[in-house]
């Protein structure tokens, strides 16, 4: 048992180092080319074939596009200034630019160059063409243990590569995870993240992903990306548990009494579930120098499941007490008038 855990393990840190191995082999290619070339030159927006809208923001849009002379297909983010300044959104706007503008990691949608003109903004970023893990994980419902373990190394490694160069990203969550076209995940959108010494008290994110010290304005730091990403580790190997509990039918809704028996089974397979995985998690993250222990990852993961679980039955419990002492108080009331 142990040797294939052990196997399954040592297959995964190949995988990624080998991932590593590529890029870099890439980055070196793409920086010999340019060799050459004068830095102060800005880049020509008219070299670049627009194809077709990616996706569209609050203060911009990202277009497919494909250069003339090579053929490459990038990403091109184009943002309007006016409507960065009208959303006061210059802080993140800037922030992003440097941060993507120092780093360089195969599990980030990278950046190739920025440039502005007097009415928009422009980042050429890596052209991912998998598309959302969200899109994944929606159509599933779940991953399985090996599936939630492969993407959970590849965030970690990305992550441990921010949190060296004193970066914290603050917004990872489904959506901002593409696949690329071999399946491996790459962190995009780093309009929350920051570059930071000691804490920041910064209010922002996505209100499903926040750590606590986010939402009590207690000041935080990297830690808070560890908690997203147990979040998210519970969101792949078990679902979204807020539409288990907000479905119309009251008889296939989580918590009812219909459904209590399947439900404590279902509860005990996730449990299992989430033991093996941080087990693996641990042996991972030791390749990557992160120093943590089985038991805080395992409560970081399950803390979220016993919140909501609890909260609602106390909930449930809370309301039928009440209902029956209503019940009995009119029994009483006839009694008297009997």
């Amino acid at each position: 048992m142990f040797l294939k855990f052990w196997t399954c393990s040592t297959w995964f840190r190949e995988k990624i180092m080998a991932s590593a191995k590529v890029a870099k082999i890439k980055k070196q290619n793409s920086v010999s080319k340019k060799e050459g070339e004068d830095p102060n030159t800005p880049p020509k927006i008219d070299s670049y074939e627009i194809l077709t809208t990616l996706g569209t923001g609050t203060f911009g849009r990202v277009v497919l596009v494909r250069h003339k002379e090579n053929k490459d297909y990038s990403a091109l983010k184009v943002m309007q200034i006016t409507a960065v300044i009208r959303l006061k959104q210059i802080e993140h706007v800037k922030n992003e630019k440097e941060i993507l503008s120092t780093v360089n990691h195969p599990f980030i949608v990278n950046m190739q160059w920025a440039y502005h003109d007097n009415t928009f903004l422009y980042m050429l970023l890596d052209y991912v063409p998998g598309g959302e893990l969200f899109s994944y994980l929606r159509n599933h419902g779940r991953f399985n243990n090996t599936t939630s373990n492969f993407y959970a190394c590849e965030i970690v490694s990305a992550l441990d590569y921010l949190h060296s160069k004193q970066i914290v990203y603050r917004d990872l969550k489904p959506e901002n995870l593409l696949l690329d076209r071999e399946g491996h995940l790459k962190i995009t959108d780093f309009g929350f993240a920051k570059k930071l010494e000691d804490r920041t008290w910064t209010l922002c994110g996505t209100p499903e992903y926040l750590a606590p010290e986010i939402i009590q304005s207690k000041g935080h730091n990297k830690a808070v990306d560890w908690w997203s990403l147990g979040i998210l580790i519970y969101e792949m190997l078990v679902g979204d548990l807020i539409k288990k509990l907000l479905v119309q039918d009251r008889t296939k809704r989580l918590g009812n009494m219909k459904t209590l028996y399947k439900e404590k089974i279902w509860k005990r397979k996730m449990t299992q579930s989430c033991d093996k995985l941080v087990e693996s998690q641990i042996v991972q993250a030791s390749f990557l120098k992160i120093q943590c222990t089985i038991e805080n990852l395992k409560f970081e993961i399950l803390s979220i499941f016993y919140y909501y679980y609890y909260y609602y039955y106390y909930y449930y419990y809370y309301y039928y007490y009440y209902f029956f002492l209503l019940l009995s108080n009119l029994i009483s009331g006839f009694k008297s008038l009997i």
